[in-house]
């Protein structure tokens, strides 16, 4: 699934919501986008995802030549309640020029799943987390790197964090109430 990003804010937090659009893929897995919305300037945010993988993004500018490349990661599902110390890093779970990591959480039952980002040196940090709808939720500019939202059992949401500045370590920690 291929999809357009559009942001906008909800609720003290920044929401990107898909915008779907068709897709053909010839014999070697190259899409052709068509019915990309008209309302665009001169970039798309594109997301590619599919079943049991990390999502991925490209920004394209809005002509009929752009491309884009997606190269999709297996999910690393955490356990929900597990603090996580890690270090920002280039890799194969993000873009090759960002520093970050990324994850995913299971709730076993439904509830509000709690998410949250501690650092020594805050400056730089984002966090994201991308529902199985597709929408990706991140805290406002200056605000706590917090994120709460209702969840159903079995729905994986997948938690992206960032570092814009440089590699850095963090603390990410998940709660179900």
């Amino acid at each position: 699934r291929i999809v357009e990003h559009v942001i906008r804010m909800e609720s003290g937090s920044l929401v990107t919501e898909p915008t779907p659009f068709a897709t053909e893929t010839d014999a070697r897995g190259r899409y052709r986008l068509s019915g990309a919305p008209a309302s665009q300037g001169r970039g798309v945010l594109l997301r590619a995802s599919y079943e049991g993988q990390f999502t991925a993004n490209a920004s394209v500018s809005y002509a009929p030549d752009a491309t884009a490349d997606f190269v999709l990661s297996p999910l690393r599902v955490v356990p929900i309640g597990q603090s996580i110390r890690s270090a920002t890093a280039t890799g194969p779970l993000c873009d090759p020029t960002e520093l970050c990591q990324r994850y995913a959480v299971t709730p076993d039952r439904a509830g509000t799943l709690e998410v949250s980002l501690a650092g020594a040196n805050r400056e730089g940090l984002d966090l994201y987390v991308e529902t199985p709808d597709g929408r990706v939720y991140g805290p406002l500019m200056g605000e706590p790197l917090r994120l709460s939202f209702p969840v159903s059992a079995g729905s994986t949401h997948q938690i992206r964090v960032l570092d814009t500045k440089r590699a850095g370590e963090f603390e990410l920690r998940t709660q179900l109430r």
